[in-house]
């Protein structure tokens, strides 16, 4: 048995790359997972591949999928409230949400410096570093009452 077995783990960016590494290896252990990511819906989807995973995560009754901005509050009390309510507890939280600097300017996702907006800095802010604090603000509550959990925010080069 895993030491991960029945344990409940809240992940944003669960859609893609290392969210959706997160996410199958995690359930593969036997945990439980709330699979939080902005682009939940088929139709943000870029595979068949992409379409398939989700199907197959929101058949299995260890999963909780939620459409969430982590920059909207409501989004992320709505999350919050599922896993409480189905679990009762959060034992892992992993801030993988970011916006790549490739969202804001494409198709490359380069910008110099002199040519980038205060706009622009804001949102990438609100998502990669306000959204991880309001993330943790909530996922972090059953982890204090009980005095025991792990928290990784996880960012790369290509969202700073």
């Amino acid at each position: 048995m895993s030491e991960l077995e029945g344990k409940v783990v809240a992940i944003t960016g669960a859609a893609r790359g290392m969210g959706r590494a997160f996410t199958e290896a995690y359930l593969n252990e036997g945990a439980k997972v709330v699979a939080m990511d902005l682009s939940w819906e088929p139709t943000g989807f870029s595979t068949d591949n992409d379409a398939a995973y989700l199907k197959d995560l929101q058949s299995n009754d260890n999963v909780i999928v939620c459409t969430t901005d982590v920059s909207n509050d409501e989004q992320l009390d709505a999350a919050f409230d599922a896993m409480m309510a189905k679990w009762g507890t959060c034992d892992v939280l992993i801030n993988d949400a970011a916006m790549r600097s490739r969202n804001l300017y494409p198709p490359t996702g380069r910008a110099l410096t002199l040519d980038t907006k205060d706009e622009d800095w804001t949102a990438m802010f609100a998502v990669n570093v306000f959204g991880a604090l309001k993330v943790t603000r909530r996922f972090v509550k059953p982890m204090i009452a009980k005095k025991s959990g792990s928290i990784m925010s996880v960012i790369s080069s290509g969202a700073l």
